[in-house]
């Protein structure tokens, strides 16, 4: 059997020029219950956390195969982020919603796989109607978290609903 290489890190990379392109401010949702998931966990929320990944928010982009590393400001401190690419469950735009929600990638040929600390299975719906958007990513255990963009200059609003 042919060994493939994840399709997630190409479509991350095209779905991030093309927010850029259009002038667009790419969001990311991280799973940060994930192995080898660096992030600032006083701003993680449920297992996961939102991180803006334009350019003008981020310093020192570095999107491989396997991860994606930079370093970001959080409460005007320089912290560096790295991320494996499967820790990255959405990438969207904060304007409007467009993006895409990745499924799990979990392969009994797949090293990370095995030491996921959370192992729970997204379900993904995106509604979008008249320029409205919400994303619910539904987990096993019958709770939703609900994503909306941010309008005007008010901050992102996470909801859980049980």
């Amino acid at each position: 059997m042919i060994s493939l290489i994840s399709l997630r890190p190409y479509l991350l990379r095209a779905f991030y020029n093309w927010l850029l392109d259009n002038h667009l401010t790419p969001y990311i949702l991280v799973n940060s219950n994930m192995p080898n998931v660096q992030v600032p966990l006083e701003h993680e929320r449920g297992g996961q956390i939102i991180l803006n990944i334009s350019p003008t928010a981020i310093h020192s982009f570095n999107l491989t195969n396997d991860k994606v590393c930079f370093n970001a400001r959080f409460n005007g401190l320089l912290r560096h982020v790295s991320l494996p690419i499967l820790a990255i469950v959405s990438i969207y735009s904060c304007e409007n919603g467009i993006g895409i929600i990745f499924e799990p990638e979990i392969f009994v040929n797949n090293p990370q796989s095995k030491n996921i600390k959370n192992k729970n299975k997204f379900i993904n719906t995106i509604e979008s109607i008249n320029g409205n958007f919400s994303q619910n990513i539904k987990k096993d255990d019958d709770t939703s978290l609900t994503i909306k963009p941010l309008q005007s200059n008010k901050r992102t609003i996470l909801r859980l609903v049980k």
